[in-house]
């Protein structure tokens, strides 16, 4: 992670149960003890959202809560730096054509559809979930979807406009409102 510049907070893992890691953060001396999730599903390591979406004032409480997030979760994808490597080498996100837009938009209609069981819950990280996903799903497509948002905004913004993906684009856009 360091070497991408995402580190915000250190922490440290306090206990390890199952796929649940309890780690504490120091914030104005007083520790915070949240809850990390993963699962290894298809060689993909998968970050439980929910598992972050609580902070905990005791050990105890943390280790309590484990049975409440054991549910079907929410993930955000976390790639190792080769599968990120491979995407970057993939196609320009330019040059997507209208059927190539179709299939990424039909792809993130069918993953709503599956998560929306989850659409009363509210996720602090939703927006995280939503940005991976569509990524993801772009880069599976054999599109490169590691690019500045503006020109990820961009390449919406070109299927909105176009007359042949319009409709499928305001679905999309649509999905979990």
């Amino acid at each position: 992670m360091r070497d991408y510049g995402y580190v915000d907070m250190a922490f440290k893992i306090e206990k390890s149960i199952n796929r649940n890691f309890i780690v504490s953060g120091t914030k104005d001396t007083a520790p915070t003890f949240y809850l990390l999730n993963f699962k290894l599903e298809n060689g993909r390591n998968l970050l439980n959202i929910e598992s972050l979406n609580n902070k905990f004032p005791t050990l105890t409480d943390a280790e309590n809560s484990i049975k409440l997030i054991e549910q079907p979760p929410i993930n955000v994808i976390l790639l190792d730096k080769s599968r990120i490597d491979k995407i970057r080498q993939q196609k320009d996100i330019t040059t997507m054509t209208s059927n190539d837009f179709k299939s990424y938009a039909l792809k993130i209609l069918e993953l709503d559809s599956i998560n929306a069981s989850y659409s009363q819950t509210k996720y602090k990280l939703s927006y995280l979930y939503k940005e991976s996903t569509g990524r993801i799903i772009l880069s599976e497509l054999v599109f490169n979807s590691l690019v500045k948002g503006n020109l990820f905004d961009s390449m919406l913004e070109k299927f909105a406009e176009n007359p042949e993906t319009k409709e499928i684009y305001i679905k999309m856009t649509e999905c979990g409102k």
